[in-house]
């Protein structure tokens, strides 16, 4: 567990600067004026109550403006500041760091890895739990302008692979072990199939053949080449890439999302709704909102960003009628990695992204998702997508057909279930199949609930009525219901 101790006021956090747009697919940037002058005439989008028939699009402007600084220089203002602050305090590995100390042992290893080969734009993922060593690495990614990769603690080997693989990450920092997680054992077998992989950089009481250790690549570098480190933070945009994260993968393997320091700087601190494409943010809650509210919406639009429903055409479509939504500000990734289809499909010329979520708008600013999250399982905070479960079990000979729905848990809110057809004939057991999946998916993915069946509901097209299944599931007893 780790605690952040951040004053609300902290300048690592503050925002300083007007709304400056981030750039678009082709890597241009609107100028500071241009953005004014946008804000200036957006204002007749602003349509909050009794606007029946209105457009549903909204613009909503923030009192309090955005910040155009990097993270790193962010950090380092932070640590002028407050040097002797306590800026973490991880009370698992018994450490507390100032910001001074953040700083300079993230310019360390920046300097350290530099030293190694690395250079600006270059992937350094972090494959780890939340210690005191992720946040140097991000912070160091950030002063070094390294792309950081964001690798799940929970990904098995083949998952890890395909992260390696798909940005070109050239260094991973990680633990040696967490739990039954052996970091270091699936990294060094991820060397010898992904050619990008140089480093293997490890924290660890002790030294793992065929690794370095995270503390000697801290000291690897002289002194000249730390301060070498500060002395070029004004040469870091904004605008610059600076984090890699993973969606989900509705339909297969998770897309590469790269967001740049402007998107991450000023992420809201409260989100009800939210995607990886928009670093987590869109509609939030607010306070002293009703009951009917906070029950039966997603929460309201967020500051300085854009919102519009649009139907099949891409014309909005009007307030309280669903449509898909579509999202534009300083929160919209930069573009999926190595992947110019997916990010043209996505994003439109003019900046728009495609969420391809049915959505209801409110004149208010509130949102309803209508459609397309409701096959999501959400357990923990985890977000889970049925298709990379079902495709996982479709794999096992014995299996002719898989899906995947949620079940109620008192928990974590939500558990996996898999409904399974087997081959005529076939047999096996439920726990066979769930150590089948424990080998090939993070184990937050591996189904509670495995039920045996013969056939599903299907519509008179033949697809599968998912929301049937479960219904017929809760009630033959297999998963619980939430008034159990």
């Amino acid at each position: 567990m780790i605690r952040l101790s951040i004053n609300t006021s902290s300048s690592l956090f503050r925002v300083t600067n007007f709304y400056v747009r981030q750039r678009n697919i082709c890597g241009t940037e609107n100028s500071l004026v241009a953005w004014k002058l946008r804000n200036v005439l957006s204002q007749r989008f602003r349509v909050f109550h009794d606007d029946k028939g209105k457009l549903a699009h909204i613009v909503q402007h923030g009192n309090v403006p955005l910040t155009d600084e990097p993270i790193g220089k962010l950090a380092e203002t932070a640590a002028e500041k407050w040097p002797d602050r306590e800026c973490v305090i991880s009370l698992h590995q018994n450490v507390r760091l100032t910001f001074s100390d953040v700083v300079r042992r993230a310019d360390r290893l920046a300097a350290g890895l530099t030293k190694l080969g690395m250079k600006r734009g270059d992937r350094l993922g972090i494959w780890g739990p939340n210690d005191v060593e992720w946040l140097i690495t991000f912070i160091c990614a950030s002063r070094a302008d390294f792309t950081l990769v964001a690798i799940n603690p929970n990904y098995q080997l083949d998952e890890l692979n395909y992260c390696i693989q798909k940005v070109g990450v050239k260094a991973v920092i990680s633990p040696d072990n967490l739990k039954t997680q052996d970091y270091s054992r699936m990294l060094l077998q991820a060397r010898q199939t992904c050619s990008t992989l140089e480093h293997i950089i490890i924290y660890s009481k002790d030294h793992v053949t065929g690794t370095r250790r995270f503390n000697d690549v801290e000291q690897l570098a002289s002194r000249a080449e730390v301060e070498r480190i500060a002395a070029e933070q004004d040469q870091i945009s904004c605008y610059n890439g600076s984090n890699v994260q993973f969606t989900s993968g509705t339909t297969g393997k998770p897309k590469a999302t790269l967001l740049s320091h402007h998107c991450l700087v000023n992420n809201s601190k409260q989100t009800i709704y939210g995607l990886t494409e928009a670093s987590g943010i869109v509609f939030e809650s607010l306070p002293n909102e009703s009951v009917e509210l906070t029950n039966n919406t997603v929460g309201h639009l967020a500051n300085h960003v854009e919102a519009m429903v649009v139907d099949e055409n891409g014309n909005a479509v009007p307030f309280g009628t669903p449509g898909e939504l579509w999202i534009r500000g300083y929160c919209n990734m930069m573009k999926y990695w190595n992947d110019e289809d997916a990010t043209k499909k996505t994003i439109t010329k003019d900046g728009w992204l495609k969420t391809g979520d049915q959505f209801v708008l409110r004149s208010d600013g509130y949102g309803q998702i209508v459609g397309r999250l409701k096959d999501m399982v959400i357990r923990g905070g985890e977000n889970i997508f049925p298709k990379e479960i079902e495709d996982v079990l479709m794999t096992h000979s014995l299996v002719v057909e898989a899906h995947v729905i949620s079940a109620y848990d008192k928990v974590y809110g939500e558990e996996v279930c898999a409904c399974v057809r087997l081959r005529e004939g076939a047999s096996m057991k439920k726990e066979e199949l769930r150590e089948y999946c424990k080998s090939r998916i993070a184990r937050f993915k591996v189904p509670r609930y495995i039920e045996f069946v013969t056939e599903y509901p299907k519509t008179a097209s033949g697809k599968i009525q998912k929301h049937k299944l479960k219904q017929e599931m809760e009630r033959n007893g297999r998963i619980p219901t939430k008034s159990n």
